[in-house]
């Protein structure tokens, strides 16, 4: 772990020795900001015309739009958007296209290395810092500055097999599932399940960073808080409370109480989806954004699946909410990171709403449509502009391919949460080693295990922040 710190910090010396040769002679604090200024970008993340047909000639055409729109401005494009594997050698060696998409996850991170562009000054001039729900604008906040364009959001949510509760005997009158609105439910009906079918009653991820990413939605419903600030501005772990190991007692007694896991219990989100998607499995906690690799991996029939709020635990019923931003070049100059912004708005990222933004949107949903994609309304709306909100939705209504009574995930009847504000994926590391422990365990000591993790997240990652 320290020789791998120690390599981040030469890489990021390297960068960072680039960047500044890179810089001399251009100072983007002076940059001109005249849309005529004859500028280069690269858009990233371009549609794959093998996998994305009609998404691809859906975005030629919009380029060609933008050329006619913006005649100063040269775009290249490349398929290739985003990796944290690949992002500082391709950053270094100049291969890092000027405008891309990245998850939630990523702009805090990078905005303290300074990888990528403050764009402060082109969100404030189109009003976006007021146009943004103020809790996915928090996502691209740094010290009071926005490194970023949030696009799309998600949150999670309950997704069930339609077909494995109806052999259990745990379906209405309507042929809607028996949802668990509680935690406690929810084992009680995975333990159904399990008895009737002989499937897994439910399945979460306990490897790697992504399963602590999910327990997170089970603790915080539980009432657990995880970090701590202290008086010097760094943090401590904040989770050695009776709520943590309430909720560690969950995971294990779903082991070895309820014994509704698969007989794989280690597995990452892609091997808990592709169990869900062999119907091994009847419930998962997941995202609308990965219910499409589902289908289309596995052929999963749609009009089987149920999507909806996840349930709550003792003190509330919170979500984890994610998506995607647009991330700039650090050494973009004004005029070229306006003109990333002209491309994105021609997509339809503005606060206001056109009939040509509408007709955009429904070119892009008849794309996916073409392509085989999953189409349910947006669950989260970036924007709170409720007029932009309810337009889109029509647009979406007319496109919808599945069963809307099996759909009732809602934003309004959970505590939406985002990840912590430092080492998020190291906790969520320390937490899937504790997950593992206790369901490998059945004599495990669930204080003892979280102690461990908690002592694990100070010594190695808390006490390493700069």
């Amino acid at each position: 772990m320290k020789n791998r710190r120690k390599l981040q910090r030469v890489v990021s010396s390297v960068l960072m020795a680039v960047m500044a040769v890179s810089f001399t002679g251009c100072n983007m604090n002076t940059a001109k900001k005249d849309s005529n200024e004859n500028v280069k970008i690269t858009i990233g993340g371009w549609p794959v015309p093998e996998s994305q047909p009609e998404k691809n000639q859906l975005y030629k055409k919009y380029l060609e739009e933008y050329n006619s729109l913006y005649p100063n401005v040269e775009v290249s494009t490349v398929e290739y958007s985003y990796s944290l594997e690949q992002f500082m050698s391709r950053y270094v060696s100049g291969q890092q296209p000027d405008v891309y998409y990245a998850p939630f996850t990523e702009p805090k991170r990078l905005a303290d290395t300074g990888y990528i562009r403050d764009v402060t000054d082109e969100m404030k001039s189109r009003g976006f810092d007021k146009a943004i729900d103020p809790q996915i604008l928090e996502v691209v906040t740094r010290d009071g500055k926005y490194y970023g364009l949030p696009t799309d959001a998600y949150m999670m949510g309950l997704l069930c097999n339609v077909e494995l509760f109806e052999k259990a005997g745990l379906v209405d009158k309507n042929g809607v599932p028996i949802y668990p609105k509680t935690y406690k439910e929810l084992a009680e009906t995975a333990k159904i399940i399990k008895q009737k079918t002989g499937v897994s009653g439910f399945d979460i991820p306990t490897t790697g960073t992504e399963g602590g990413w999910m327990l997170m939605n089970i603790a915080w419903s539980n009432g657990v808080k995880f970090l701590e600030e202290t008086e010097d501005g760094k943090y401590k772990p904040a989770f050695e409370t009776q709520e943590m190991y309430d909720t560690l007692q969950y995971i294990k007694d779903l082991k070895w109480k309820y014994n509704v896991f698969p007989d794989t219990v280690l597995n990452g989100t892609a091997g808990v989806q592709k169990l869900f998607g062999i119907k091994q499995t009847a419930m998962i906690i997941t995202s609308d954004v990965n219910i499409n690799d589902i289908v289309t991996k596995y052929k999963f029939n749609k009009d089987k699946l149920s999507f909806t709020n996840l349930p709550a635990g003792s003190k509330e019923r919170c979500a984890l909410i994610g998506g995607g931003c647009q991330l700039m070049g650090a050494n973009l100059s004004d005029a070229q990171v306006k003109a990333c912004f002209d491309w994105l708005a021609l997509l339809g990222n503005t606060s206001t709403y056109s009939q040509d933004d509408l007709d955009k949107i429904e070119k892009d949903l008849k794309a996916q449509q073409a392509d085989g994609k999953v189409i349910t309304r947006p669950v989260l709306s970036i924007w709170t502009n409720k007029e932009r909100t309810n337009a889109i939705n029509k647009v979406y209504d007319k496109y919808i391919n599945v069963d809307e009574k099996l759909w009732s995930v809602n934003q309004n009847d959970v505590v939406l949460r985002t990840e912590e504000p430092v080492a998020a994926q190291q906790l969520y590391s320390v937490l899937s080693n504790a997950m593992q422990e206790v369901i490998l365990d059945e004599n495990s000591d669930i204080k003892a295990v979280v102690a461990n993790a908690a002592a694990t997240l100070q010594k190695d990652y808390l006490d390493n922040m700069e």
